[in-house]
């Protein structure tokens, strides 16, 4: 009987948890408004790419994790370049611009 309880208790905590992380969150925005430089929509997505890049991280270490595990050491590393790569351009977007202006004049754009 007891576990049955807990079991549902801990389908139901993480849920209000993460509702009241939301509210908690909306209401720091709010009040950041009053601030002169403070522009929401530019610092979510600098959030937005950098919780991408930890994930791409996570991802990479874990692929590559799995495949040492079953031996394949160049998959392995081919994975960790390709995740480092695309790592890299998530914690430095403007770098895929420059890269475009490089590129731009070579092919006559």
């Amino acid at each position: 009987m007891q576990t049955k309880k807990l079991k549902k208790l801990f389908k139901v905590v993480p849920f209000f948890a993460l509702l009241l992380a939301s509210f908690l969150n909306f209401g720091l925005i709010a009040h950041a408004e009053k601030l002169t430089d403070f522009s929401p929509a530019e610092d979510a997505g600098k959030w937005f790419t950098k919780q991408v890049g930890w994930l791409a991280i996570a991802g990479t270490l874990w692929v590559v994790f799995k495949l040492g595990v079953a031996r394949n050491v160049v998959a392995a590393g081919i994975v960790l370049v390709a995740g480092g790569v695309i790592s890299y351009f998530c914690f430095n977007p403007e770098k895929i611009r420059d890269i475009g202006d490089l590129i731009a004049p070579l092919l006559g754009l």
